[in-house]
C-alpha cells in the first residue's frame, strides 16, 4: 500500500519525483526485509529504516509547502427579483 502511495504522488507531482521514487525504492526495500525472514534470515532493520525516513520527508515537505489551494469557480446566482407591490 505504501508503494502504491509513493507511485501515486510520483505521478501526479504533488512532491517532488526524488522524494516520491525515494520513497517507492523505500517500500521495496521493507518489503525485501520482511520477505528475508520467510527464508530463515533475521530481518535486517537498516532496510526497513529507510522507509521511515521516508515518511519523516514526505510529512516534512508537506507541512513546509502543503498542497496548492485551488480557485473556486464564481457560482452563477440568479438576479434577486425584485419584490412586487401588492
Amino acid at each position: 500500500m505504501i508503494f502504491v502511495l509513493y507511485s501515486v504522488l510520483f505521478r501526479l507531482v504533488l512532491i517532488p519525483r526524488a522524494l516520491a521514487a525515494f520513497g517507492m525504492g523505500a517500500a521495496l526495500l521493507q518489503s525485501t526485509a520482511v520477505a528475508i525472514n520467510l527464508f530463515g534470515q533475521r530481518i535486517n532493520f537498516l532496510l526497513i529504516m529507510p522507509l521511515g525516513l521516508s515518511h519523516l520527508a514526505l510529512a516534512a515537505w508537506l507541512m513546509a509547502r502543503g498542497f496548492e489551494e485551488r480557485q473556486q469557480p464564481a457560482s452563477i446566482s440568479p438576479e434577486p427579483v425584485p419584490p412586487t407591490a401588492t
